[in-house]
């Protein structure tokens, strides 16, 4: 049904309840689902249950050796895959909620009760924006080390921050139209709260 995890991960995307925010490709997962409650969960995308995507699921949540990350988390798989009885059983022992997809299904059906609640130190960090990349990707572009003097440089004044030599402001703007031009018409509100001086910088990102 699908030929890719992309194609997976949007299928899925489409059935998820408005009380829902998705997280394409944050913290380390394909995706991360946040209520509007705040409870957030992190899901690995595969086109079949195995090994491989349990193990992404678990490495993620101990990454860095901390018990930080989502709230629940969950792998999701296609509904016409047939499952390894044994890695199934794996999953519900590891605490993975299995998410299936076809095309009559609504994802709205499952019930709170089948999340496993893991209770982490602290919730996975989320970025400020909402990713407009697509989930299910490899090695999605992230956008994020701004300021480390190659990308960006600081300016003359306080606050004034130029594109430096490396800064790769078409590639972001191809993967991220939206979030790359709300991060500059955003720059003179976060200088004005951060006390900062705002010379309209945004014009020499382009």
């Amino acid at each position: 049904m699908f030929l890719k995890e992309a194609e997976l991960c949007l299928a899925f995307a489409e059935t998820v309840p408005s009380t829902w925010t998705v997280y394409n490709e944050t913290a380390g997962f394909d995706m991360v689902l946040v209520h509007e409650s705040g409870f957030q969960i992190g899901i690995e995308a595969k086109l079949r249950l195995n090994a491989k995507v349990v193990r992404q699921a678990v490495d993620i949540f101990y990454a860095h050796g901390t018990n930080a990350g989502p709230d629940a988390r969950a792998v999701l798989v296609p509904q016409n895959k047939g499952f390894d009885s044994d890695i199934a059983r794996l999953c519900k022992l590891l605490s993975l909620t299995i998410i299936t997809v076809e095309p009559t299904s609504e994802w709205s059906r499952k019930r709170d009760g089948e999340w496993f609640d893991l209770c982490p130190v602290a919730q996975a960090k989320l970025p400020e924006y909402v990713p407009d990349v697509p989930a299910g990707h490899p090695s999605p572009v992230v956008l994020g080390r701004w300021m480390n003097g190659y990308w960006l440089k600081k300016g003359k004044i306080r606050g004034n921050w130029v594109a430096g030599p490396d800064f790769p402001f078409e590639q972001f703007r191809a993967v991220h139209p939206t979030i790359v031009e709300k991060v500059i018409s955003d720059f003179e509100k976060w200088s004005v709260e951060n006390g900062l001086t705002a010379i309209g910088v945004q014009d020499k990102l382009i």
